[in-house]
């Protein structure tokens, strides 16, 4: 079992199974692969296809959004420094908004598979049994393992199916379940977006408003290394350890002034707000409190222009 420590984690997980669940519905039979976990009613190997209604049928709690939502405010509430929680809330809404437009474009009315379902209903609605088995065709039990990993998804099929005899998942080992559509996991995507926006509403003054750099910038500061004459500095990143708070930064003073001022890092913010922060959020190799340089900008640095370009491209 894969051990989920905190609740930033267990909301990502939410958002990687909601787009397990959106593609699986675009998946293929694969002849070279032994794993296929879509199934019809009778237990032998579909396509994906797409999915009208589903149940959820999950070995841990799933979708908690209003626990989720108690438990960040909790901590936004009490915490001196906000940095960890905005790049954990940063990491989850930008993950949110890719889930959420991958339904959007592929799953919403507007969506190829979505359109042909709809047109096809249309088609047969007034054959009663053509379009109950039809819609029931499109109805999918969706088992969720303690992993958070899809172990199986079954068309034309309901939680009932769990009660069908020599099946192996036992019936007691599904203790959530949950009904829904496609349209609702987007609708939890979005709330998460919401409620990301409306915490970051209540420091929306410039001169409040905390330093947050993404997740992403900090993978790239502890894993791109830097080229310089200090042999102290030479071949190692910007950054010790992405994940630590404060950051230990371990190259000069004037690359740190041209990470936190630029326009994708700093935002709203004003420089003097960015350089009462900093000794607040980054120490040096002596762990000692940093103050930012006085910008002395080489245009002929490599470092510099490595780390320019990565920030432009964001």
């Amino acid at each position: 079992m894969e051990n989920i420590k905190t609740i930033p984690d267990k909301v990502l997980k939410d958002l990687d199974l909601i787009q397990q669940i959106y593609n699986i519905q675009f998946s293929v039979i694969n002849p070279d692969s032994w794993i296929h976990i879509v199934f019809d009613e009778n237990n032998n190997h579909i396509d994906g296809r797409f999915i009208y209604n589903m149940e959820i049928c999950s070995e841990i709690e799933l979708l908690n959004i209003q626990s989720y939502k108690g438990e960040f405010t909790q901590r936004y509430e009490n915490a001196q420094n906000t940095t960890l929680l905005r790049n954990q809330l940063s990491k989850i809404r930008n993950k949110a908004i890719v889930v959420r437009d991958f339904y959007n474009k592929n799953l919403s009315t507007s969506g190829i598979i979505a359109t042909n379902f709809y047109n096809q209903s249309n088609e047969i609605y007034n054959n009663a049994k053509l379009h109950y088995d039809f819609m029931k065709s499109h109805q999918a039990l969706v088992l969720v393992n303690e992993d958070y990993f899809i172990s199986g998804v079954y068309y034309g099929c309901d939680h009932s199916y769990l009660d069908v005899d020599n099946f192996v998942p036992l019936p007691d080992r599904y203790r959530y379940v949950y009904l829904g559509h496609n349209i609702l996991l987007a609708e939890y995507c979005q709330s998460l977006i919401d409620f990301v926006d409306d915490l970051s509403v209540i420091k929306i003054d410039a001169n409040t408003q905390q330093l947050v750099i993404q997740q992403r910038v900090l993978d790239w500061l502890e894993k791109e290394t830097c080229s310089c004459r200090e042999i102290r500095r030479n071949n190692k990143p910007f950054i010790e350890n992405a994940n630590a708070n404060p950051l230990k930064w371990l190259q000069n003073r004037q690359l740190l002034r041209e990470l936190v001022t630029h326009p994708k890092i700093k935002g709203e913010l004003k420089d003097a707000e960015i350089e009462r922060q900093v000794p607040l959020l980054f120490i040096d190799i002596n762990n000692k409190p940093l103050n930012l340089a006085k910008d002395k900008h080489d245009p002929n640095n490599p470092n510099s222009s490595k780390l320019s370009t990565f920030l432009d491209s964001l």
